[in-house]
């Protein structure tokens, strides 16, 4: 996979113009419904995902909502470019903001913003 394989529908700018010189794309561990690749730009860190799976979701309106949700204050990824691969499936870029999570514990959902659970609700 190269990123200028990428037909980009949309993309910033700054990031385009950092693929254009050196990087590196590094394969992380496969998600249930893509393939997950941490691109190394100059002094920018981000993830690419491949929805190369059954899972088939609207890429422009996950990148629409991220845009949306910073927008007002929201931490989450920030959305650099979305588009199709060379073998039609959609790709969607965003910032590198750490790791997945592995376990959940209370400390976790807190910072997530869940409330706190105190018995089941059965």
């Amino acid at each position: 996979m190269r990123l200028d394989d990428i037909n980009w529908v949309q993309l910033d700018e700054t990031v385009r113009q950092k693929m254009m010189q050196m990087h590196r794309l590094i394969r992380l561990k496969p998600g249930l419904e893509a393939e997950v690749l941490h691109v190394e730009l100059h002094n920018q860190d981000c993830v690419l995902k491949i929805w190369n799976k059954e899972s088939r979701p609207d890429i422009q309106k996950q990148y629409q909502l991220l845009q949306k949700l910073m927008q007002n204050g929201i931490q989450v990824s920030k959305p650099y470019g979305w588009g199709i691969d060379q073998h039609q499936n959609q790709v969607l870029l965003t910032s590198y903001d750490g790791v997945p999570v592995v376990q959940l514990d209370q400390s976790i959902l807190r910072r997530m913003g869940y409330p706190p659970v105190s018995s089941p609700c059965w």
